[in-house]
Parts: C-alpha cells; sequence; structure tokens
C-alpha cells in the first residue's frame, strides 16, 4: 500500500507512531543537508527533542547514512539538546561522498515501512509493500558495502566538545 501524509501535524503523528510501534528495532535513514534545512523549517527544537526521546525509550537503533564532508555543518545546525541526545540513539553511522546527497529528499525504513520524506513540501510518501521494502533494503546494503562504518559516539562526542 501507498500512503501520502501532508502538512506538518501528519509528518510528525505518522513520525511517533512508527517509533513507538517499532520498539527494539533497527532504522535505516538516508540524510543529507538540505534535509537538515528542511526539518528546521518545520520543527522547532522542542518536537526535534521529543523526536529524539522516542527514538532513546524505545531502544530504537538508527543507521544513518550522512554526507562526509558537510557533516560537521550538519551536526552544528542543530540545537544543543539535540546534539546531546544523539549521542547513545545513532550506534552505527556511514559516511558517504557528499555527491549522493544532491536531493531535499529523506529516506528511512524500518523493516516494514519505507518513509520517503519531502520536508520542503511537508510530505511523506509511506510504502508498506513488501516487494518495495526489499528493493530499498537492498540499495540500503549497497551503499553499506561503498560507505564506511565509523564509531558514532566518538565522533559526536568530538563535535560537542568544540
Amino acid at each position: 500500500t501507498i500512503e501520502v501524509y501532508q502538512g506538518k501535524g501528519a509528518l510528525l503523528s505518522l513520525v511517533s507512531s512508527e517509533l513507538v510501534t517499532h520498539k527494539h528495532r533497527r532504522l535505516l535513514s538516508f540524510h543529507g543537508k538540505a534535509v537538515s534545512d528542511g526539518w528546521l523549517s518545520i520543527l522547532d527544537p522542542k518536537e526535534i527533542q521529543k523526536r529524539n526521546e522516542l527514538i532513546i525509550e524505545h531502544d530504537i537503533i538508527v543507521e544513518r547514512f550522512v554526507p562526509e564532508n558537510e557533516y560537521r555543518t550538519l551536526f552544528k545546525k542543530f540545537p544543543r539538546s539535540w546534539q546531546e541526545t544523539m549521542i547513545g540513539r545513532s550506534h552505527i553511522t556511514h559516511f558517504l561522498p557528499d555527491e549522493y546527497f544532491k536531493t531535499r529528499t529523506e529516506l528511512m525504513m524500518f523493516s516494514d515501512i519505507v518513509m520517503i520524506y519531502e520536508t520542503h513540501k511537508q510530505r511523506i510518501v509511506a510504502f508498506r509493500d513488501k516487494d518495495t521494502v526489499n528493493m530499498y533494503a537492498s540499495m540500503f546494503e549497497m551503499m553499506r558495502s561503498i560507505g564506511r562504518k565509523i564509531n558514532s559516539e566518538e565522533e559526536f562526542q568530538k563535535y560537542l566538545s568544540e
């Protein structure tokens, strides 16, 4: 099935419900600079903090793919409270070349749902069919094979201390 969610309220509602129902699961995320700009244009620091607290509370591991050279800029743009809660919830991070992230669309998925966020349009398109989920899972596997895995807790701590 394909579901379309439009508007800030719908985005926050979907994100919250998926985080709550996927306790102890892994969330895969493909996230560049333009996506961060989009989230910051529709969410205030308290909303960002609430989303991160849900991730921590439900023991969700976030596996995030981020642009290698823009990472510091990406991270510093978010509120201090967000930066601090990032440690401990994003256990695995892959740095990929910047050219993979020339998009304003964020891709996030659990094992049974793919969510495509178009933050500049305040819209999410969610796919729940097995074939689509398997296709994107294969894409993440390919990205893992060319990305480099880091200890994100150490990386985040360095950024926080600067």
